[in-house]
């Protein structure tokens, strides 16, 4: 299992004004996030820190493809990851997140990236994620077929149906107690 903690960037120690990283994002990665929008992918991962005393931009430059459950069918689809995202990085007293600048306690400056990363991948993945027409898993969609309501009709049928099944699935014991009830 992958750790976090090789995401980890102490900052204080960088010695040239800039530094590049590479990171592979695959499985592993994902699994260590634990998160449940993005289950697995291929993402090439470039870091650049660009250091002018004690504010560091790092640009992300992410690309590669990552699966996600389609929202109809709920099989992995994959979507195109193509992303620059700049962030501002500074040293002070205390922590503090204000979305594109980041302010960390120079007592202890290391910035762990994992999550940063993950964050902009999940930022170019669409709201909503489904298979193009005609490409969901064929058996999901003739089940939410058969359970798609039309207008009342369709309605007072599938009341009947489901009133069908719910007698047919009871236990034949609470039958014979519904027979002693009754003839009491």
């Amino acid at each position: 299992m992958e750790t976090l903690d090789n995401y980890n960037i102490d900052l204080r120690n960088l010695r040239a004004e800039t530094k590049e990283y590479s990171y592979a994002l695959k499985k592993e990665y994902f699994e260590a996030i634990e998160s449940d929008l993005v289950k697995s992918g291929n993402v090439d991962a470039q870091l650049l820190i660009n250091k002018k005393q004690t504010q560091y931009t790092l640009t992300f430059t992410l690309k590669g493809i990552v699966q996600v459950p389609c929202d109809r069918c709920l099989d992995d689809m994959d979507v195109t990851i193509d992303t620059v995202h700049n962030l501002t990085v500074k040293l002070g007293n205390n922590y503090q997140d204000t979305g594109d600048d980041i302010t960390i306690p120079d007592t202890n400056p290391v910035l762990n990236v994992a999550w940063t990363m993950y964050e902009l991948i999940a930022l170019e993945i669409p709201t909503a994620h489904m298979h193009p027409v005609g490409q969901c898993n064929e058996e999901m969609t003739k089940k939410l077929r058969s359970l798609l309501i039309t207008d009342r009709e369709d309605n007072n049928k599938v009341a009947d149906r489901q009133q069908q099944e719910a007698q047919k699935s009871i236990d034949p014991r609470w039958e014979k107690l519904k027979q002693i009830n009754k003839q009491n």
